[in-house]
């Protein structure tokens, strides 16, 4: 123990954000520290769950990237025996967590270099069917992490994963708030992954009933729209039609008869990706379709009013498409009763355009020794509260229009409907502040415009 928290000390210190003892020059004694720690951890009944030595294995395994390619076969087959070995009594949950933040490096690692994990599939699924099977409750929200990471880096659903996705979809997971992030990344993966499957299977329905649950509920409401926005981008619109208006009846009446800020922002971002990943006049004739005029409501009361208090960078980004979109592309935004709307979200665009907030979901991946900041927040007891796995992040992070430039994307779309309407948009926009005027004018120069037509 003491020479493996030495180790894992000495590797992690940093100063001025480098690491004092770069990986690269113990790179030679990786397999010896590696091979003495899983030693270590099989000869003792007393070490079996040491938390010193599955952290330096973690430790080495995390910083070692492209290094540790070579002994990551080892370290997955080493950190399943020891899974199938103490999964029926865990008692240490820090010990646990590294286990799996180990495994997770593993194949992440594996995964960044573009090479199969099949064979980490073929060793690792009957473990985990097993334990998702007996609902072991401590393993689980990391069981569904690392499924998740795998089914992220495959070309199809296969047998393995499909055999799993009866117990992933009934209720008894469900009920448990340490698994339910977890459960919804993974569904969000099969959806992307195979959404014909999904529907063809008849997983569509309890996958629905999901989400209905999720929604209901002020604890976890986010996570339904997460699901959300997965099942309007990858079903498609016919399969998508008979749901979708209960699905905006349920988010109506949260929004009238428990409505929260956390709902309400939640709302707006699901509004901005579905009107950004399909055509604007869809999503305002769906939502027409359960109330005549509901989404004049939609803009006067909740976007115009709301939309500002939005933060996150990408969620931010996120409604501007979204505003983009409703601006240019939108033919009910040009008549009655939408159209004395136009100026008014031209100009509540162009203010978020202008503010900069800290993206609160920035990603930490980089940050020296990021994972030991969760030390404190592992007790000495099993809770139902959800840890993520630091180094089983998504692969393509979270940014759904990573490929769009929001002053841009605006400026050229602006530049499209006064060249479709001439001389009908210079006389609304004549009407902006001079400082909303400067941030359009910002956005015309990142385009390389000069004027409206």
């Amino acid at each position: 123990s003491y020479a493996a928290v030495a180790i894992e000390r000495i590797l992690s210190t940093t100063k001025e954000k480098q690491y004092i003892l770069p990986i690269s020059e113990i790179s030679s004694f990786i397999p010896h520290i590696l091979n003495n720690a899983f030693g270590s951890l099989q000869q003792n009944e007393s070490d079996k769950e040491n938390l010193f030595l599955m952290k330096v294995i973690m430790r080495v395994v995390s910083m070692s990237k492209e290094l540790i390619l070579p002994q990551t076969g080892m370290v997955v087959t080493k950190i399943a025996e020891k899974i199938q070995q103490v999964y029926k009594s865990p008692t240490n949950p820090a010990f646990t967590h590294y286990t799996f933040e180990a495994l997770a490096a593993s194949i992440s690692i594996v995964c960044s270099k573009g090479n199969s994990t099949a064979d980490f599939e073929k060793l690792l699924f009957p473990l985990f069917s097993q334990i998702v099977l007996e609902d072991i409750t401590e393993y689980t929200p990391y069981v569904f992490q690392i499924m998740a990471l795998l089914l992220e880096h495959t070309k199809a659903v296969d047998s393995s994963f499909q055999s799993i996705l009866p117990s992933l979809v009934s209720p008894l997971h469900w009920e448990r708030k340490g698994n339910v992030p977890a459960l919804v990344r993974l569904l969000q993966a099969y959806l992307k992954l195979d959404a014909p499957f999904i529907l063809k299977s008849g997983f569509f329905q309890p996958i629905l009933g999901i989400f209905q649950k999720l929604i209901s509920s002020r604890a976890l409401d986010y996570q339904g729209f997460y699901l959300l926005e997965s099942i309007v981008e990858y079903v498609d619109v016919p399969n998508l039609e008979g749901p979708l208006p209960q699905i905006f009846r349920l988010l109506f009446t949260r929004l009238q008869s428990s409505r929260t800020q956390s709902f309400l922002k939640s709302f707006l971002v699901f509004m901005s990706f579905f009107i950004g990943k399909r055509n604007p006049s869809y999503v305002i004739d769906k939502l027409n379709t359960i109330q005549p005029g509901i989404f004049v409501m939609v803009i006067e009361n909740i976007w115009l009013q709301h939309i500002l208090k939005i933060t996150r960078k990408i969620e931010r980004k996120m409604c501007c498409i979204a505003m983009t979109k409703l601006l240019t592309e939108s033919n009910e935004m040009f008549v009655e009763p939408l159209v004395k709307f136009w100026l008014p979200l031209l100009e509540v665009h162009l203010k978020m355009l202008s503010q900069t907030k800290p993206d609160e979901l920035e990603s930490t991946q980089n940050i020296p020794n990021q994972d030991k900041e969760e030390d404190d927040d592992l007790g000495g007891e099993f809770t139902n509260v959800f840890s993520v796995l630091v180094h089983a992040g998504k692969p393509e992070g979270n940014d759904p229009f990573k490929d769009i430039d929001p002053n841009s994307f605006l400026a050229t779309s602006l530049l499209q409907l006064s060249q479709r309407h001439p001389g009908q948009l210079m006389p609304l926009v004549s009407r902006l502040s001079p400082d909303l005027a400067a941030v359009l004018q910002s956005s015309f120069s990142s385009a390389n415009i000069t004027s409206l037509a």
